[in-house]
């Protein structure tokens, strides 16, 4: 699957220093799964002390990444 990175996510990955695979992974292989805001798909996943959420929409072969976040429980 394909990543498209919305600006906002873009910024939050600088901010927390979190990789493209970081996010990939977490989609294909999270710890927990859950539907956000507008039926959007949420993924998290630890990392370290931390878990990552990525918020994401699926279109086509497309992963559209809305934004990560980094937070120290779920």
């Amino acid at each position: 699957m394909k990543l498209s990175i919305a600006s906002h996510a873009a910024a939050r990955m600088a901010l927390w220093h979190v990789t493209e695979a970081m996010i990939l992974e977490t989609i294909e292989n999270p710890e927990r799964q859950g539907i956000g805001y507008k039926q959007r798909s949420l993924a998290y996943r630890k990392y370290g002390r931390h878990y990552l959420k990525v918020v994401y929409a699926s279109e086509g072969d497309t992963y559209r990444i809305i934004t990560v976040i980094v937070q120290s429980e779920i």
